[in-house]
Order: C-alpha cells, then structure tokens, then sequence
C-alpha cells in the first residue's frame, strides 16, 4: 500500500526518524505558542489576499491562507509555514548532502535544527521561510540541472522555484549574479545550452508576475519601500557594528566548527554548493561595504544572514 510504503521510507534511515520527531514537536509547539506580532500582520493580509503588499510580496500570506482551515484551532494556522520550513532541512539532507553517509545526515539534520534560524525560528512564519525553502530548493534544481544537461525539467523547475522565492522576497534576484559568478568560476557555462538559460529567466519572469504586476499597478511602491528602507539613510556607526558583530553570532561557532571538523563539507557534489555559498556571502559583503563607503546605506544584517542560513 504507498501509505505503508511512504512510513517505511520515511523511517529507514535514523535521520528520517529524527526529521520525523522534529517535525511532531515542531508542530505541537506551532499549535500552542502565540502569534507574534508580525505574524499576525501576515494573517490579516491572508483575510483579504491580493497580488502582493505593501512592504513584502506575498507568499508567506499564502502559507496562512492555506492554514485557514486550522485557524480556529488555537494557533494552528502557522503550520503550512512550519512544515515549508522543516521541509528546507529536507532538501539539504536528502538532496544537497545526498553523498553524505546516514551517520553525516543525522548530523547535519541535528546541526540545522539547533540553528537559531532554522530550528525553533522557524517557528515563526514569516517570509525568511518561504524565502530560504525557495533559495535551497533552486541550489538543488540548478546543480541537476548541471548534472543532467539533457533533461529540461530541472531548468524549467529551477526557473519556478526562483519566481516562488521572488514572491517570498526580493533578495532572491542575488541568486542570478552569484549563479553567473558560479558558472564562470567552474567554467559550467562551457556546457550550457540556450535552454537552460532561458527557461529559468522566462519562467521565473512569469511566477514573479504577482509581484511585478502588484507594483506595476501601484507606481512600483513596494519596491521603492525597500529601497529607501535599505538605501535611504545616512550611515552611523552603530548600524556597521551591529552589523558586523549580529553577522559573527548568526555564524553559530558549534555549527561552524562541527561542519569543518567532521568535513562535511568534502561530498557537498565536488565543492559546488560551498562554492556557491561563500560567492553568495562575498556579494552580500562587497555590497554592503560598498555603500558604506560612499555613506549611502544602512544595511540590516538580515542581507547576510540568508547566505549563513543555508550553510
């Protein structure tokens, strides 16, 4: 029967089991522990949905639109984003780490669920979920991509995934500059075809088409918010030390050093998603210094966390 087939796949290794168990506990907490106040300010926007927002485009009112079914049942209607984001830690385990021995996933499945950002953080839904489920799933979608370059569904899965991130949030478009960095530096583009370029862009152009057509239709608001939010204030010293020191603590040293000491880092598919990873921070740093030296920005420390996130 598949149900019994699913439960046997789902526990025949001890970091499914765990995945599971996390999972369990994940959700009694979802459905006990209060909104918090941004979370409510989502699932008021999920009572009347509309192409996108005012300061955020739309996924995560999805997520609560999709739990109102549940929502009489105290605080259940987070758990459509509670699930997406234990999901993220699937796609690492099972996809991105696939090379990894079952002794390696059951660490790095118990490293990430100890993370302040994608164990108990996640939570509380808010649009970093969607956002990081969306960067992680196109990391997975772009290196088969490479692998089977004569398959178009990864490419055409890939562009998906990364027009879903775009209406989860705008700081997935620094997905394209640090994948053409990427390519360029393992000279992958050598054996690129116009397919695999094109169907990305097109259709992650056609499923950001909520958010692009929100702003069209309000004078690009949402996107000059942001802008003036990130760009718009004079620079203070505090703000580069907050920075810089939220940066080091959102590292999590126990994480840092147990992924280098067990070298998990080696079956990560040759190096690639490290790669990928370290050109993400790079561009987030080299951005933000920057415009710090020419006193144009503030810029939340927030812009480096989603590149230690998928660490």
């Amino acid at each position: 029967m598949p149900l019994v087939s699913l439960y046997k796949s789902l526990t025949s290794e001890s970091w499914k089991r765990d995945w599971l168990l996390l999972l369990f506990v994940k959700i009694a907490l979802g459905i006990f522990l209060p909104f918090f106040s941004d979370e409510a300010y989502y699932w008021v926007w999920s009572q009347n949905l509309h192409l996108s927002y005012f300061d955020h485009p739309p996924f995560i009112s999805w997520l609560f639109f999709i739990g109102h079914p549940l929502q009489n049942f105290l605080f259940a209607a987070r758990l459509p984003t509670v699930l997406l984001g234990h999901l993220t830690i699937w796609i690492w385990c099972a996809g991105i780490a696939k090379d990894y021995s079952s002794s390696q996933k059951r660490l790095l499945l118990w490293l990430l669920s100890l993370h302040t950002l994608v164990g108990l953080g996640s939570l509380v839904a808010n649009p970093d979920i969607p956002f990081l489920f969306f960067w992680s799933l196109s990391i997975l979608l772009y290196l088969k991509s490479l692998d089977d370059l004569n398959s178009l569904i990864w490419p055409t899965l890939f562009g998906i995934s990364l027009g879903l991130g775009f209406c989860s949030k705008y700081l997935i478009v620094l997905f394209i500059p640090v994948l053409a960095l990427h390519l360029l530096i393992t000279k992958g583009w050598r054996n690129l075809r116009w397919q695999h370029i094109v169907l990305p862009l097109v259709l992650g152009a056609l499923f950001s088409l909520p958010v692009l057509l929100w702003n069209a239709q309000h004078d690009w608001e949402s996107f000059r918010f942001q802008l003036h939010h990130g760009l718009g204030k004079g620079w203070r010293l505090r703000w580069t030390t907050d920075f810089l020191l939220g940066t080091l603590l959102l590292l999590f040293p126990p994480f840092v050093y147990v992924f280098f000491k067990n070298a998990l880092y080696k079956k990560l598919q040759n190096f690639n998603v490290l790669l990928f990873v370290f050109l993400f921070l790079f561009l987030s740093f080299f951005l933000f210094f920057f415009f710090l030296f020419l006193f144009l920005i503030f810029l939340a420390s927030r812009f480096t966390v989603e590149g230690f996130r998928i660490l």
